[in-house]
């Protein structure tokens, strides 16, 4: 049986990621990349690692390597088709409405001018994973660390050091050679997701999905480590965000050697304060999750309940991607229209995210009519 918790926050992540990527959307400053390092793609690759460990190691144990690395491939094209569709899909509606100037704001600020524009068609670099304009860089990544899943199992069968140990050492050869990564024909740039890094944080979701007993250990379920981890995240939110802010606006603490924001937070290579940051931050958000269930079974049960939608978008997580993808572009055209004031930017948010959770629902009830009719 699915992880429900570990769904919940793939779907939030996925709202999360829609919301952030609309043009101008003055509500994308309040999501969690707003108050730190990592966002949404660490919940995403996270989750997607954790889900997959479950799955994967269930597959091999009871058919073998072979079938599971295919149906590993197959679902890789499953992400490929998605992925062209969804661009296809996008680039036939900007088309339609290329003649409005606010249309071509968002065009030419997401990087998409090439597929509209260009006569030379270097659009169809998409089909080759090769161009990828903004919000399109995600899943190429996650088609090729998808095919690598059986291997991980396997390594992680013989041993989780073995894996963790591999993993991080390809990691560490990222970060010390930033460069090693792959190319986008023919623009000569690097992918913007780097599946040589964002492995290591696929293999950690990996991990975490056989450590059973790990919600047990007595330092870990102490407050005093939970304490320690609100400090440490809000030391991250100081350093990284306000003090920025208070220079910005204020004119205030202008000597701060990192008025950009901290360093080794690069997204591109996953750089190693983004992991780091997210690992405390899930760790938090365990131990929070933990102490209501012990102290207030009800309310986690309630939440749970009320949650279902959010729980089917990270059932559905590549369906659900591609829909706020597409929903991501459209408000951005509507927002570049009318302009992000509060009559525009709340209807857009709210209709949006309305429109991912009723698409989750259906495709769970969906699932569920299929389920029955079978047996």
């Amino acid at each position: 049986m699915r992880n429900q918790k570990i769904d919940f926050f793939r779907g939030l992540a996925l709202i999360m990621i829609f919301i952030d990527h609309v043009y101008n959307n003055r509500l994308g400053g309040y999501t969690l990349r707003g108050y730190g390092v990592a966002d949404a793609a660490e919940i995403f690759f996270f989750s997607s690692g954790f889900v997959s460990g479950i799955v994967y190691t269930k597959i091999i144990n009871r058919t073998g390597f072979a079938k599971s690395q295919l149906k590993a491939t197959l679902r890789s094209v499953q992400i490929y088709i998605f992925h062209v569709i969804t661009f296809l899909l996008l680039v036939g509606i900007t088309v339609l409405l290329k003649d409005f100037d606010a249309v071509e704001t968002v065009v030419q600020f997401r990087n998409l001018s090439d597929a509209i524009y260009d006569e030379t068609y270097k659009g169809l670099y998409i089909f080759t994973l090769g161009y990828q304009p903004f919000l399109f860089s995600i899943l190429p990544t996650y088609v090729l660390i998808s095919i690598a899943t059986p291997a991980f199992i396997i390594l992680l069968r013989k041993s989780s050091w073995l894996l963790f140990s591999l993993s991080f050492l390809l990691y560490a050869f990222v970060q010390i050679y930033p460069a090693f990564n792959i190319t986008q024909a023919p623009y000569n740039s690097p992918w913007v997701f780097n599946p040589f890094a964002y492995q290591f944080l696929f293999v950690i979701g990996i991990l975490f999905s056989q450590a059973k007993d790990l919600w047990t250990n007595s330092v870990l379920i102490k407050t005093e480590t939970f304490i320690v981890a609100i400090l440490l995240l809000l030391l991250v939110f100081v350093f990284h965000k306000f003090i920025p802010f208070l220079a910005k606006h204020f004119q205030l603490m202008t000597d701060y050697p990192y008025l950009h924001g901290l360093p080794f937070t690069a997204k591109r290579n996953e750089e190693p304060l983004r992991i780091i940051h997210f690992l405390i931050l899930m760790y938090t958000v365990v131990f929070s999750v933990r102490f209501l269930g012990l102290k207030y079974p009800g309310l986690i049960t309630k939440i749970k309940k009320s949650g279902q939608p959010i729980i089917h978008c990270g059932q559905n997580s590549i369906y659900i991607f591609s829909l706020g993808l597409l929903l991501s572009y459209l408000f951005g055209y509507v927002i570049s229209y009318f302009g992000n004031g509060v009559l525009v930017w709340i209807p857009v948010n709210i209709t949006g995210i309305i429109l991912i959770l009723l698409a989750a629902n259906s495709l769970a009830s969906g699932k569920i009519a299929t389920s029955k009719q079978i047996n």
